[in-house]
């Protein structure tokens, strides 16, 4: 998918709307995003729980083995 460019109108549209917000006093800021977390978040920590895991048991098993 490719991101096209506002069209000149859009522009001059979008800005009249700041400027009718900004002289009446209202925000022209938009809401902050939520800070929560993904999917690859959780994906990422039980791959490195897998990881570290399967670390310890092997050194366990070399260990106890000898």
């Amino acid at each position: 998918m490719v991101n096209q460019q506002p069209s000149q109108a859009d522009i001059r549209r979008k800005n009249a709307n700041f400027v009718a917000r900004a002289t009446a006093g209202k925000s022209t800021t938009r809401p902050a995003r939520s800070k929560q977390r993904g999917v690859g978040t959780w994906v990422l920590a039980g791959l490195f729980f897998l990881l570290v895991g399967g670390t310890v048991v092997e050194l366990i098993r070399l260990i106890f083995s000898l």
